[in-house]
């Protein structure tokens, strides 16, 4: 899928989870595409065996383009 940001575009792979809360960004990918953090959002992620711990995470848009041409705003983490 096409992504872009204020420094350009780049295909990348989505895995699209319907049921999910958030979607996420990588750093590297955040970075590449000059995407802008407006804001802050912070959550306290479980793992497998019981173990939790907080995170902070920059809030984000990424733009996404279907295959039929349209531009989509994505907010992500």
């Amino acid at each position: 899928v096409p992504a872009s940001g204020p420094k350009g575009q780049k295909r990348i792979r989505v895995l699209l989870d319907g049921g999910a809360h958030h979607s996420y960004v990588t750093k590297k990918l955040a970075t590449d595409l000059g995407l802008k953090t407006d804001g802050v959002e912070h959550q306290t992620v479980s793992t497998f065996g019981g173990a939790t711990k907080e995170h902070a995470f920059n809030r984000r848009q990424v733009a996404l383009k279907t295959q039929y041409g349209k531009k989509l705003m994505l907010p992500c983490l």
